[in-house]
C-alpha cells in the first residue's frame, strides 16, 4: 500500500487543543487534528469529564447549560440547576474618515478595488468582516457623502471600494471612508469547583482571536465561536472540549510518522498531499519553483535521494476550509473546484 500524508492549511484554527468535533466521520475544519467522538442526541460531543447532564443548548441571546455532574481534579462536582448565560454578539469596530485612494473599477474577488484597512488580514482582507451597507465615502472629513451606487460601489465579501465611471470623485484624490467591520471571537464555558457554570469572553480579533486563558481549578466545558457579524449562537458554533492536547489522537502522531519515515528510507512509495488556498497554490511566490510545496519536495528528496516520494498539490486560491469540507453548503464562488473527498481523499490519505 502507498503511505499518504495529508498536509492542511485551515482558514481558521478555532481551537488550540483539538477541541473541534467530527460527527459520524464527517471531516472537521482541521481534519488532521481531530478524531471522531461519541455524540449525544443533539449531535454535540461531550467533555469526557462530564458524568451526566451539562448539555449545551443555544437559546435566545446565548446558551443554556443543563444541570449535571462532572469531575474536576478527581472530585465529583454537581451543577444543581440549569444555567442560562448571555453570549455577546460579535464585536464590531467603527472607523471614521479613513484616507483612501479609490480606482475606477467594479470591485470584485479579493483583489480588485481599494481595500479597507480595518478588515486587513495581511495579503487580503478577511472575508465577511465588513458590515455591509456601512461604508460612507466623502471628499473631505465630515463632508457631504458621495452616493453609493452612483459615485462608488462596495464589494461586501472582501470590503473593496471602486469608483464608477461617472463618479463625482477622482481616482487621483484622497477620499475619506467611514465604515463598520466585525471581529471574530472565541468564548469559553467553565465549570467551577463550587458547581457554577460561568462564561469567559475571549480576546476578539479580525483574524486570530484568542480563547480565554485557563481558570485554575475549573473545567473548560466548551468553546463558543462567534463568527463575523453573528448575533446568536448556533449549534455548529459550540465546540465541546472532548480531549486535551496531550491526549489528542492525530494523524501526525509519532507512531505514524515513524512508519512513514521507515517507508521513505526503504524506498517504498509515499504520497504527500498538500491542500489549501493561495498560500499552498503559490499565490505570492516569486516563481513556481519557490512555492513552498515545491521547496518542501526538493528538500525532502535531497535528504532522502533513494526515496520514492510523490508530492501532490491540491489547492485553490481564495478558498477556505468550509469550501473544501462542506462544498454542498459553502460552494466556492471563484475559479476552481473545491471538494475534499474528490480532490484529497481520492489520493487515499
Amino acid at each position: 500500500m502507498t503511505n499518504t500524508i495529508l498536509f492542511t492549511i485551515p482558514a481558521l484554527l478555532l481551537t488550540t487543543a483539538a477541541l473541534a468535533v467530527v460527527d459520524g466521520g464527517v471531516p472537521a475544519d482541521n481534519a488532521s487534528d481531530v478524531k471522531t467522538v461519541a455524540v449525544d442526541k443533539a449531535g454535540i460531543g461531550k467533555n469526557p469529564a462530564v458524568i451526566s447532564g451539562l448539555d449545551i443548548v443555544p437559546v435566545k441571546g446565548g446558551v443554556k447549560v443543563t444541570a449535571g455532574k462532572c469531575k474536576i481534579g478527581g472530585k465529583v462536582v454537581t451543577v444543581k440547576t440549569d444555567t442560562v448565560l448571555t453570549v455577546a454578539p460579535a464585536d464590531a469596530v467603527t472607523v471614521v474618515d479613513e484616507p483612501v485612494k479609490v480606482p475606477v473599477c467594479e470591485p470584485s474577488g479579493f483583489w480588485i478595488g481599494a481595500r479597507l484597512k480595518g478588515p486587513d488580514g495581511n495579503d487580503t482582507n478577511c472575508q465577511f468582516a465588513y458590515n455591509p451597507g456601512t461604508a460612507v465615502l466623502r471628499k473631505a472629513p465630515g463632508g457631504k457623502p458621495l452616493i453609493l451606487g452612483k459615485d462608488f460601489t462596495v464589494s461586501d465579501p472582501f470590503s473593496l471600494l471602486g469608483l464608477t465611471e461617472n463618479s463625482a470623485a477622482s481616482p487621483d484624490e484622497t477620499l475619506y471612508v467611514s465604515y463598520i467591520y466585525s471581529l471574530l471571537r472565541i468564548d469559553s464555558l467553565f465549570v467551577t469547583p463550587e458547581g457554577k457554570v460561568v462564561l469567559a469572553k475571549g480576546k476578539p480579533c479580525v483574524n486570530l482571536p484568542e480563547q480565554p486563558k485557563e481558570k485554575p481549578g475549573c473545567l473548560r466545558l466548551a468553546n463558543i465561536y462567534k463568527p463575523y457579524r453573528s448575533a446568536s449562537v448556533k449549534p455548529e458554533d459550540i465546540y465541546p472540549v472532548v480531549e486535551t492536547a496531550d491526549k489528542a489522537e492525530t494523524l501526525s502522531r509519532q507512531g505514524n510518522l515513524a512508519k512513514t519515515m521507515a517507508k521513505i528510507k526503504s524506498g517504498k512509495p509515499v504520497t504527500i498531499v498538500c491542500w489549501g488556498d493561495s498560500v499552498t497554490a503559490g499565490g505570492n511566490a516569486s516563481s513556481p519553483d519557490k512555492v513552498y510545496v515545491k521547496v518542501f519536495e526538493r528538500m525532502l528528496k535531497a535528504k532522502f535521494p533513494k526515496a520514492n516520494i510523490t508530492v501532490i498539490n491540491e489547492s485553490v486560491g481564495g478558498s477556505s476550509s468550509l469550501n473544501w469540507l462542506r462544498p454542498d453548503k459553502y460552494p466556492f464562488q471563484g475559479n476552481g473546484f473545491c471538494d475534499f473527498e474528490q480532490r484529497v481523499v481520492v489520493h487515499n490519505p
